[in-house]
């Protein structure tokens, strides 16, 4: 465990994944002062991506050196190289790939010869082959995988948390490869299942979405703590998302479940619904993602006392 906690400069096993629009320096500092890993996103809305991230960053740096990494959002990017070459000269410790099609060699190689450790997640355990295959002829290989369940919120992968812990691990432990598990892990009991199956680390989201130190709407927090149903939404074209069940997102559904609707027009329709969602707080025309766990999450904690109480079941 040591390995991975060094590859992600933490002190406990614990990250927080990388949440659009939410995932900053506001959320980010506190997460790596209590000894989590922290991962920031690049996606905020109405900003100019390159200054954003920057300006960001550099508040981190200030605070914890370089312990933080950053995700790329692979599928639908056109801007991929200019990601790469940002983070490159963003330095973090470690970057995460998610929502991968394919495994990205010439990325990887990029970042590695910038010294920086790359993760890939992954939602299955035959893409999770795939990428140590593909990559392996390049002679690559990643620095870690995170095995992300369809219970989490967000994009979603095919599988859930459980067939994860059972498929996905041995494959990358067989290959000498560090493991996350992210998906649903909102309690003490969870966590301990995943490393009990032989999880080096564990990636949370929902939970820190709504901590006292997020930066989210307080409406959409309240809203989580009372909901108990979440919805899974453009599965249909091949970009599933769950959310808090809510008009909107039930309006989504309606229209991707019509013959007639292409992704384009439904694309259309949903563009800009989560930073309404988690900046506004808009419950009737905003997308409020959110893993199933929402039924565990009924008060606002601080990330010390949710990081404590799923590594240690004390959050003291």
């Amino acid at each position: 465990m040591s390995e991975i906690l060094e590859i992600l400069g933490c002190e406990h096993p614990l990250t927080i994944g990388a949440m659009a629009h939410i995932g900053s320096s506001d959320l980010g500092i506190p997460v790596i002062q209590a000894g989590f890993g922290f991962c920031m996103t690049m996606i905020k809305a109405n900003t100019d991506r390159d200054e954003w991230v920057t300006n960001e960053v550099n508040k981190i740096k200030k605070a914890s050196d370089s312990n933080f990494g950053l995700n790329i959002l692979m599928a639908d990017n056109p801007r991929i190289k200019e990601d790469v070459e940002l983070i490159i000269k963003m330095k973090p410790r470690f970057v995460t790939l998610s929502a991968v099609l394919r495994p990205p060699t010439s990325n990887i190689k990029a970042l590695h010869d910038a010294g920086i450790y790359v993760g890939i997640l992954v939602g299955s355990a035959r893409f999770t082959q795939l990428c140590i295959k593909v990559l392996g002829k390049d002679g690559i290989k990643p620095d870690f995988f995170i095995a992300e369940g369809n219970n989490s919120g967000g994009h979603l992968g095919p599988e859930d948390t459980d067939t994860l812990l059972k498929e996905v691990i041995p494959v990358a432990k067989k290959h000498n490869i560090a493991i996350g598990i992210a998906g649903g892990i909102s309690d003490f009991s969870k966590a301990s299942n995943a490393f009990s199956a032989g999880a080096d680390f564990i990636q949370i989201g929902s939970w820190a979405a709504v901590s006292k130190e997020s930066p989210a709407h307080p409406d959409y927090k309240e809203r989580v703590f009372k909901s108990s149903e979440t919805i899974v939404t453009a599965a249909r074209f091949r970009h599933p998302v769950r959310a808090l069940k809510s008009p909107f997102t039930e309006k989504l559904y309606e229209m991707e479940n019509n013959p007639n609707m292409n992704w384009e027009r439904f694309s259309e329709f949903a563009r800009g619904s989560v930073p309404r969602g988690l900046l506004n707080g808009d419950w009737e025309t905003g997308t409020m993602l959110c893993g199933t766990c929402c039924k565990d999450i009924k008060s606002e904690k601080s990330i010390t006392e949710i990081g404590n109480s799923l590594i240690s079941g004390n959050s003291n």
